[in-house]
């Protein structure tokens, strides 16, 4: 998906297999269980990077990129994707839509609880429409949302997901892949639910460093649903509001913005 959506940026690429699926490092936080290292890359993968003129790991968890002042400048820049696809004449949606991704996955431990799922949607769904992306196999998860008006849910690839987040005018969703689809366009804002986070507009910053870019897009999860329709349907019409949420019931004297009159 990378290579398609960005053509120019790789003359190829090589996805590396890790040699243990239990691989420990020790550090200065002890002795921990750390698949993901680059020490853990099979020999043949290691040697065919380190044959390279120039080496970046730009793994995201192991901060080696903390070391490049290149990568640091564009650590909160995401590129706009140079292919444009297309997926209207399959899908019938409305011009104005929130995409909401509730649930990668049913087990997972960062998922919003179904009753909340429910009420967040009832509440964003009364303003404005509502389109849900998913799986296939995970349709029926959403029947208690199929009798809510102005939702939609529909059954998508990678590719369909993409363009719909391109095209949404916000964006609300769990802490999963999904989430970083509608950073590439930065008109829209972006909410995630976050289960690091204890307050809104708040996160760590062990999360926020790797995953979690933007702290202020952060709710925790199963937040009160008035609070988060009320700051998304504000960030919809006014940009400000999505830099600023935590300011948005007087946001004008917060940024003193002025109207000016006659």
């Amino acid at each position: 998906m990378i290579n398609n959506l960005w053509p120019s940026y790789f003359n190829s690429t090589h996805q590396v297999a890790r040699g243990s699926q239990e691989y420990y490092i020790n550090s200065n936080f002890g002795r921990e269980l750390y698949n993901a290292t680059y020490l853990n890359l099979i020999e043949e993968d290691r040697k065919i990077i380190e044959s390279a003129d120039l080496v970046r790991n730009l793994h995201v968890d192991g901060l080696e990129w903390l070391k490049y002042p290149e990568c640091c400048v564009a650590f909160r820049t995401y590129p706009k994707a140079e292919t444009v696809f297309n997926f209207s004449d399959k899908f019938d949606i409305p011009d104005k839509y929130i995409l909401c991704h509730p649930m990668s996955r049913p087990d997972s431990d960062r998922k919003l609880e179904d009753w909340y799922i429910e009420r967040l949607i009832k509440q964003l769904s009364d303003k404005v429409n509502v389109v849900i992306p998913t799986e296939e196999k995970y349709l029926s998860y959403y029947d208690f949302c199929r009798e809510i008006p102005n939702v939609t849910i529909l059954a998508t690839n990678l590719y369909e997901t993409w363009w719909l987040a391109q095209n949404c005018s916000a964006f609300i969703g769990v802490d999963s892949s999904i989430r970083y689809f509608s950073l590439c366009n930065p008109e829209i804002p972006n909410f995630v639910f976050n289960k690091y986070c204890q307050q809104p507009f708040q996160c760590p910053p062990f999360q926020s460093i790797r995953w979690n870019i933007n702290p202020k897009s952060s709710f925790p999860l199963n937040w009160d649903c008035n609070h988060v329709a009320k700051t998304i349907l504000a960030c919809m019409d006014d940009y400000a509001a999505f830099l600023y949420p935590e300011f948005i019931d007087n946001l004008d004297q917060a940024i003193v913005r002025r109207h000016y009159s006659s």
